[in-house]
């Protein structure tokens, strides 16, 4: 599909694709660019994609008995390796040929701790009140530095279809590179809270 154009792909999803019993209505999924899947990827052509039970959507495509749903998709975007490295060179650098792209530093300072691609704690529209029924849905994607510990401060997220026994709840979902999942939350307890990853690199990133 080239800029500027649409295309409509329409395809079955076998029953053993959808949500079982012990899931919830909608199972997260993604979707990515795959013409060179590291530099679409890390260019952000990529995005959620769910699955969900029959009958269980609204005509406007919004779950039934879900208020709010949010998409998270935590990554380190390596821009090292983004379509856009030498465009981002060109302009935002002094003197583009003092520029050395295998400078370590420079190579770190490219990898940006991301959740939906914001950095820096300012990820904007997490607002929801009290009662809300929330739609989580969790997307974990890049390397073997990104397993995130996505922790929801202050309320209780279900974690069914998580476990054997079928619910179970708690505030932090272990998330890896390549994996995805849908929780849900009730909102119960209001204020102004936290969510962040766990791991200590990322939080100091």
């Amino acid at each position: 599909v080239k800029p500027g154009e649409t295309f409509t792909y329409k395809w079955r999803v076998p029953e053993n694709g959808g949500p079982e019993e012990s899931d919830p209505p909608c199972l997260t999924y993604l979707y990515y660019s795959a013409t060179d899947a590291v530099k679409d990827t890390n260019s952000g052509l990529v995005g959620p994609l769910l699955v969900c039970r029959k009958n269980s959507l609204n005509h406007d495509g919004t779950q039934k008995g879900i208020d709010k749903e949010f998409y998270l998709l935590f990554s380190i975007f390596d821009e090292n390796d983004s379509w856009y490295l030498n465009k981002n060179i060109e302009a935002f650098t002094g003197d583009p040929s003092k520029v050395d792209e295998n400078n370590a530093d420079f190579m770190e300072s490219n990898k940006m701790h991301a959740v939906n691609g914001y950095l820096y704690g300012n990820l904007p529209g997490l607002t929801m009140c009290k009662d809300d029924r929330v739609s989580w849905h969790l997307i974990g994607l890049g390397s073997h530095y990104d397993m995130h510990g996505v922790h929801f401060q202050g309320n209780t997220i279900d974690l069914r279809g998580t476990t054997r026994d079928g619910l179970a709840l708690g505030d932090v979902y272990d998330l890896f590179p390549g994996t995805f999942q849908t929780v849900e939350l009730l909102a119960e307890n209001p204020g102004t809270w936290l969510l962040h990853c766990h791991v200590a690199d990322h939080i100091h990133a």
